[in-house]
């Protein structure tokens, strides 16, 4: 794959013309009630393509990347500490199923720099909400003026947009905490509603939550932007680092960074292991928003490529509208039947080689289990901040569970990896699976690991027969296994 890309940082990057590239033909789908907007570049040729460059599109949580910027840009210029700490609250607990900050997690001190990379690698909106407190609420909409580019709506925190969404439904809604309508809206929960703030209970049927997300999305300008506008935020940053001089192009080397630590999602899971993505992704009801660069080098920090897809459901009451983490919804599916032609657009027509297992000492554990087996091990390794110091309680826990024989299909299944013998430096693991009809799904993770760690992933298995992992440690492929699931 070296030879895919080769452009270095030393190289004056070529200049991209958006309005010269050819439409992409992704908008082309049998679903009437899709809109699909994209750039696609290969940094290296400067061919590529786009789709409805300039149509606005609520793209959720993809503008926590300008919060990012605005905050490592404040970093560097020490108006903000890297090591000030904030308590993640009950004022600031949101209630949703996936964040990272969970009820557990309360009371518990962040500092600003972890809470800005759980806000990209995690999109955990509580994050989010404390880093916009931190900065101050006019700091975001500065950095964004500063850019110069259009196309650009408000980042409103989705504490407020979940508020927001309440309000259409009551006004009623306006004067409760963020937190407490957060939980009611996430999760329905009512704790602190009565008599504060209601006389009864609220309660909505499902037309009515429909409506109000529909109302927020045809008419809200925050969290929007143009695909013209984010692919030329991601061609500055590129410009910014290859400079290799001033804060601009640390700023890009620190952002980069942060979108590297992010999971592959949909559009990307047919790319190699052998290859890095960097991503910042967003999804709420009827829309699923990915932007993504590529590196073919663990540091440097100077992306090959770039490919943001936009896909959003303007009827929110068509029948198959894509709730937000519904890993099947059509436009998930839509993107993954697409992540193939993404990897032939950026990289050719020639399969990627997959390179020879290396041998290593650094995998050191693998388990194929279910989540419910493998999350009471996993939970005391996550609260202890992933300390090394735990790594060898995980690995002696996992132990004690055997692996499936058989996977069941339509199972989440849990993969548990341990891993000795590291750098002490940032390492980049990449999972990748293949189906056994030959789909690949690869995900990637990232820490500032010590000398051991561990890495959990859970992998829809939507198929009969035989699965191949591959875990990648740096770019080289270290370690293949297979497992039946039927």
């Amino acid at each position: 794959m070296a030879d895919a890309f080769n452009i270095s940082a030393q190289e004056t990057p070529p200049e991209v013309e958006l309005a010269t590239l050819p439409d992409c033909g992704f908008g082309a789908s049998e679903d009437a009630n899709m809109v699909v907007g994209a750039v696609v570049i290969n940094f290296d040729t400067g061919t590529g393509c786009t789709e409805n460059l300039d149509h606005t599109f609520q793209i959720a949580s993809v503008p926590k990347l300008f919060i990012a910027g605005a905050y490592y840009e404040w970093m560097l210029e020490g108006r903000i500490s890297a090591s000030s700490q904030m308590t993640f609250s009950e004022d600031y607990w949101m209630g949703g199923s996936t964040a990272c900050l969970q009820q557990e997690d309360l009371g518990r001190s962040f500092t600003t720099r972890e809470l800005v990379e759980l806000m990209i690698y995690c999109s955990d909106n509580a994050a989010t909400w404390m880093m916009v407190d931190a900065l101050g609420p006019s700091r975001v909409q500065e950095y964004i003026d500063s850019l110069g580019i259009e196309g650009i709506g408000p980042v409103l925190p989705y504490a407020d947009v979940d508020r927001i969404k309440l309000s259409y439904l009551d006004p009623r809604w306006a004067t409760v905490p963020r937190g407490i309508s957060s939980r009611y809206w996430r999760r329905r929960w009512t704790d602190g509603l009565v008599p504060d703030y209601f006389s009864e209970v609220p309660s909505y049927n499902r037309e009515q939550l429909i409506a109000a997300n529909a109302q927020y999305i045809a008419t809200a300008t925050t969290n929007t932007a143009t695909p013209r506008a984010i692919a030329e935020y991601i061609i500055k940053l590129r410009d910014d680092r290859a400079s290799m001089s001033g804060t601009e192009s640390l700023v890009a080397s620190l952002m980069f960074n942060t979108m590297l630590k992010n999971q592959r999602e949909h559009s990307s899971q047919a790319f190699p292991g052998t290859l890095l993505i960097g991503a910042k992704n967003g999804f709420d009801t009827g829309l699923t928003a990915e932007v993504n660069v590529v590196f073919d080098e663990v540091g440097g920090f100077l992306p090959n490529a770039m490919f943001l897809i936009f896909t959003q459901q303007p009827d929110l009451t068509a029948f198959d509208v894509q709730r937000p983490g519904d890993y099947f919804g059509v436009l998930n599916t839509y993107l993954r039947d697409l992540s193939p032609q993404l990897v032939e657009m950026l990289l050719g027509t020639e399969e990627p080689a997959i390179p020879p297992v290396t041998p290593t000492a650094n995998v050191s554990l693998v388990r194929y289990q279910s989540e419910s087996l493998i999350n009471p091990c996993w939970s005391p390794y996550r609260l202890s901040g992933y300390a090394a110091s735990s790594v060898a309680t995980l690995q002696s826990c996992l132990t004690n569970i055997y692996s499936y024989d058989v996977v069941p299909v339509d199972e989440q299944l849990g993969i548990a990896v341990v891993l000795r013998n590291l750098s002490g430096a940032e390492n980049r693991i990449v999972l990748a699976f293949t189906g056994p009809d030959g789909t690949p799904y690869s995900y990637q993770t990232e820490a500032d690991f010590d000398t051991q760690a561990g890495v959990y992933w859970l992998q829809p298995i939507n198929m009969a027969g035989e699965w191949t992992l591959d875990i990648y440690y740096n770019l080289e492929r270290v370690y293949t296994d297979t497992f039946i699931a039927g």
